[in-house]
């Protein structure tokens, strides 16, 4: 084990934060990053998403993994192409993606690479950079198909407090269907708009109080 490269961690970020990267074109930056790791010796998966993407994973080669750093790779679009990249004001970096997460990307890259030292790919430790989070959760989706681990770290800014819970939503399709008529003859026990408000209202009262209790 060695220590954390302040300097190499700095300058990582910065060449991530310049690489355009929204959902859906990560590619740039990943090739960067597959690059980056491959020439400090790592044994780099790409675990492909879809015809153009992947997933980057480093993982022990007896594929036990006991602790996964987990982030992703992909910002949302920039509302000014000319004015996304990495800005230094102080001890502050801003840019597209500088907080959500390509610094704690880089902060797990630096410290997986201290951890390893000279040795590879660390036992019992993997490293998961993943696409698409920001729009369709395509990567974190592929990466559960392949790999099983009790515990993760994902490097999102929580103000440096760990944060052991997390919270998600469910999506719902629902459906009425009723008979084609006049409306001058439509009867209210055969009224789809009626019977769906119905449900709906049964629904919204049940997670009302579930979030109660």
């Amino acid at each position: 084990m060695s220590a954390v490269d302040p300097l190499r961690l700095k300058k990582l970020l910065l060449r991530m934060i310049d690489i355009y990267s929204p959902s859906g074109k990560e590619e740039a930056l990943l090739q960067y990053l597959k690059g980056y790791l491959k020439r400090r010796g790592f044994n780099v998966q790409a675990q492909p998403v879809d015809d153009h993407r992947y997933n980057l994973i480093l993982a022990p080669e007896t594929g036990d993994i006991q602790l996964a750093l987990v982030g992703h790779l992909d910002t949302v679009t920039a509302y000014d192409l000319e004015h996304y990249a990495a800005v230094e004001k102080g001890d502050d970096i801003l840019g597209l993606g500088a907080a959500d997460m390509k610094g704690g990307c880089a902060a797990m890259m630096e410290a997986y690479m201290a951890f390893a030292g000279e040795g590879g790919n660390p036992p019992a430790l993997a490293l998961c950079l993943v696409v698409g989070e920001e729009e369709t959760g395509d990567g974190a989706a592929r990466l559960m198909k392949d790999f099983r681990f009790p515990r993760a770290i994902i490097g999102e800014p929580t103000g440096l407090l760990p944060c052991f819970k997390i919270y998600g939503y469910i999506e719902t399709m629902i459906s009425a269907h009723g008979k084609r008529l006049h409306a001058s003859l439509a009867g209210r026990r055969e009224n789809a708009v009626e019977t769906l408000l119905e449900r709906l209202l049964k629904v919204t009262h049940f997670l009302s109080t579930v979030t109660r209790s």
